[in-house]
C-alpha cells in the first residue's frame, strides 16, 4: 500500500518536472548545435579567406547540412561556386537554402549573377560574350572595360560587335567610329545598326549625319534614320522627314510618320490613325511606338488587345508599350509568358522584367540556370545590378580565353 502511494507520488512530481525539464533540455542542444554551426561557418569563412577554395566548400556545406538556413554558409558557397565557374551547382544549391530559409536575399542572388556574367564572358558566342563584358564593365569590372577595348580594336564581327558595348558606356573612342560608320554608304547593314544604336544613345553629335541617311539608297537605313531622328528629337530634322511621308516605300513613310509625332508634328498622323487599325500587328505597334509619349491615347486600346495575341511577340511588344498606363496588365503578361516553349520569347519576357528599376528576384533568379544563353545573360545582368565586382584572376583568365 505504502509502495503504491509512493508510485504515484513519484509520478506525479514527474509529470509536474519534465514539461519544464524537456524544453530546457532542448534549448541547451539547439544552442549546442548552434555554436557547431557558427564554428564551422568560421573555419569555412577563414578558409576562403586565406584562398583554400576545396576547404571553404566542403565546410560550407557541412554549415548547411548542419542548419540549411544559414546565410553565411550560403554565400561562402555561392561565392566558392562560382569563381569556380560552376553556376548550375550554385543555383541549386541557393535553391535548397530559399527553401529552408524561407526568403530571398538579393545579395547572395548578386553573387550569382555575378558569377553567370563571368561564365557568359567565356561563352564561344561572341554575342553573348560581349554582351556580358558589358554588364561586367557597367557593374565595375575594370577588367571587362579593357576586355572590350582591346577586343574592338579588331577587323572581324566580333571586334565590331564590341563597338555598341563601348558607346552604350560611354566611350568616346567608340562613339566617333559609329559616326563614321553611320556616315560611309557602304555596308548597309553595319551602317543601319550604327544609326539605330546613335539614336538610342541620342548622341546629338551624329544627328546631321542621320539626317542626311533619308535619302540613303538602302530601305532599312532610311527607315532607322527616321526613327533615330525622332527618338533623339531632332527638331531641325522635320522638313527632311516631311519629304521623307513621299518616299516609295511605306516602312520609310511609316517611320518618318512616327517619327514627326514624336516631334509634336501633325504630317503623318493620317497614315499614323490608319496604321493604328491596321491588321498587321508590326504595323499598329510601330505606329503605337510613335504615339505613346504624347498626349494621344488613341494607340492604347489597339495595343491593349494584343495583350491577348497568339503571337509571342506581339504580346510581349505590346505589353511593354502598356507598362507606364497599366504595369499591372503588362507584367502579368509578361510573367505568363516566361514558361513559353520558345527561347528567344522566354529570353524576351526575362529581358523586360530584368529592365525594370526593382527586378523581381523570385521570378528571375531561376533564369540564371536557363536552357536559353539569352535569358541567363539578361536575368544576369537585372540581378547583378546591386552588385560592385572587383576585378578578380577568374575575370583575367576569361579575358585572355575570349581574346584568342
Amino acid at each position: 500500500m505504502t509502495c503504491a502511494i509512493v508510485s504515484r507520488a513519484l509520478l506525479a512530481v514527474a509529470a509536474l518536472v519534465l514539461p519544464v525539464a524537456a524544453p530546457a533540455a532542448l534549448s541547451q542542444s539547439s544552442s549546442a548545435s548552434s555554436t557547431a554551426v557558427a564554428e564551422v561557418v568560421r573555419q569555412a569563412r577563414a578558409a576562403h579567406a586565406g584562398g583554400k577554395h576545396d576547404d571553404a566548400l566542403s565546410l560550407s556545406r557541412r554549415a548547411l547540412t548542419l542548419d540549411p538556413a544559414d546565410r553565411e554558409a550560403m554565400s561562402i558557397l555561392a561565392t566558392v561556386l562560382t569563381s569556380q565557374g560552376e553556376i548550375e551547382p550554385a543555383v541549386d544549391a541557393y535553391a535548397g537554402w530559399r527553401k529552408a530559409s524561407k526568403q530571398d536575399d538579393r545579395q547572395i542572388v548578386s553573387i550569382l549573377a555575378v558569377g553567370a556574367l563571368r561564365a557568359a564572358g567565356r561563352d564561344a558566342n561572341y554575342a553573348i560574350s560581349v554582351g556580358a563584358q558589358e554588364r561586367l564593365a557597367k557593374l565595375g569590372d575594370a577588367d571587362a572595360r579593357a576586355f572590350l577595348a582591346k577586343a574592338a580594336k579588331g577587323n572581324d564581327a566580333a571586334s565590331r560587335a564590341c563597338l555598341p558595348s563601348l558607346a552604350r558606356l560611354g566611350d568616346e573612342g567608340a562613339l566617333r567610329a559609329l559616326v563614321s560608320i553611320a556616315s560611309n554608304p557602304e555596308g548597309a547593314s553595319d551602317r543601319g545598326e550604327a544609326i539605330r544604336l546613335l539614336g538610342e544613345l541620342d548622341h546629338r553629335p551624329a544627328a546631321r549625319v542621320i539626317e542626311q541617311a533619308l535619302t540613303a539608297t538602302d530601305i532599312r537605313v532610311r527607315a532607322l534614320a527616321a526613327s533615330a531622328l525622332g527618338q533623339m528629337q531632332v527638331t531641325e530634322s522635320v522638313p527632311s522627314l516631311r519629304k521623307a511621308l513621299s518616299d516609295p516605300v511605306g516602312l520609310v513613310r511609316l517611320a518618318a510618320a512616327a517619327a514627326l509625332a514624336r516631334l509634336g508634328d501633325s504630317g503623318g498622323s493620317e497614315l499614323l490613325n490608319a496604321a493604328l487599325s491596321s491588321d498587321v500587328e508590326d504595323i499598329c505597334l510601330s505606329a503605337a511606338w510613335a504615339l505613346q509619349p504624347g498626349s494621344d491615347t488613341a494607340w492604347i486600346p489597339p495595343v491593349r488587345a494584343m495583350l491577348a495575341s497568339k503571337n509571342g511577340r506581339s504580346r510581349l511588344r505590346a505589353a511593354e508599350l502598356l507598362l507606364p498606363v497599366d504595369r499591372h496588365a503588362s507584367l502579368d503578361v509578361v510573367k505568363n509568358t516566361l514558361t513559353d516553349e520558345n527561347p528567344w520569347i522566354r529570353a524576351e519576357a526575362v529581358r523586360i522584367l530584368a529592365a525594370q528599376a526593382q527586378p523581381d528576384v523570385a521570378l528571375l533568379w531561376p533564369f540564371l540556370k536557363d536552357a536559353s544563353p539569352w535569358a541567363r545573360l539578361y536575368a544576369a545582368g537585372g540581378l547583378g545590378l546591386g552588385a560592385q565586382p572587383a576585378a578578380t584572376p577568374q575575370t583575367r583568365r576569361s579575358v585572355k580565353t575570349n581574346s584568342r
